[in-house]
């Protein structure tokens, strides 16, 4: 057992993996079928304390999958915004035809920080927003934005951080799925999977959500995870009706430490 901590903690955090899914999407327009999507999520970067070797191996892996979109589900960093800095050049070179879009995780609102005052918290958010509008990736903050192939159209909705308290809630799906037709087929981006069964699937036109935040709590045997003792939704994928949604185990967490949930680039296809 003691072998295993140690594999975990020495090596298991680097271990990053491609998990390849095809997912079926109701609705899904003609010209986007086969339209491929890397997710990546939890990347919490101040656990790497200034080591950019993850990261440099998951951008360079990331672009040779050649995705049409890269879409990020939240916490970038741990407390703190200058976490970023060390990384910003690196994951600027993501590169995708559609761009790179992204959402808020619950740490990204810094309510781990001790001692920030409510004024110093919305700085060090904003902070956060701009290194990665710096990197290039479009930040969706309750809004969405929409791709064209031809006369098909794909939305994309991204909505800021809705989690069971403790964590932060600042979304709003309403304001996200503004001015999207009912009848289009929608990906929504939203940190916590908690969001899903608590607002998501009373729009029936979001076909697919795609969340992280749950690392799988970074244990991981085969098919059971411990997060399933805590979380109805943890990994993988899950659909009630038409609507899919699809959890990422993530990159990293707070501590570098993963044994059989892996550090995960999701590629998923849609059909």
């Amino acid at each position: 057992m003691a072998a295993l901590q140690v594999y975990g903690t020495a090596w298991g955090w680097r271990k990053l993996q491609v998990e390849n899914t095809t997912l079926h999407i109701a609705g899904l327009p003609a010209a986007f079928k086969g339209y491929r999507i890397v997710q990546i999520s939890d990347i919490h970067l101040g656990t790497y304390s200034g080591d950019t070797s993850l990261m440099q191996n998951m951008v360079d892996s990331i672009n040779q999958l050649n995705p049409d979109l890269i879409v990020f589900t939240g916490d970038m960093v741990n407390t703190a915004s200058s976490e970023t800095l060390p990384y910003i050049k690196i994951l600027g070179k993501l590169h995708a035809p559609d761009g790179v879009m992204s959402v808020l995780g619950n740490h990204d609102y810094c309510m781990y920080h001790p001692g920030l005052s409510p004024q110093e918290r919305e700085t060090e958010i904003r902070r956060i927003i701009r290194s990665q509008r710096i990197m290039g990736w479009q930040v969706l903050l309750n809004e969405n934005r929409h791709i064209v192939r031809g006369d098909d159209t794909l939305y994309v909705a991204g909505v800021e951080n809705v989690g069971k308290p403790p964590f932060p809630s600042r979304g709003r799906l309403d304001k996200a799925m503004k001015d999207i037709p009912s009848h289009a087929c929608t990906l929504l981006l939203s940190h916590d999977p908690w969001h899903w069964r608590h607002g998501v699937l009373k729009y029936p036109n979001i076909a697919l959500t795609l969340s992280g935040h749950t690392h799988a709590l970074q244990m991981q045997v085969g098919s059971f995870s411990p997060a399933a003792w805590f979380m109805s939704e943890w990994g993988g994928l899950y659909t009630k009706g038409h609507q899919q949604l699809y959890v990422s185990t993530g990159i990293g967490g707070g501590v570098p430490y993963r044994l059989g949930a892996w550090p995960k680039i999701e590629l998923i296809t849609l059909m």
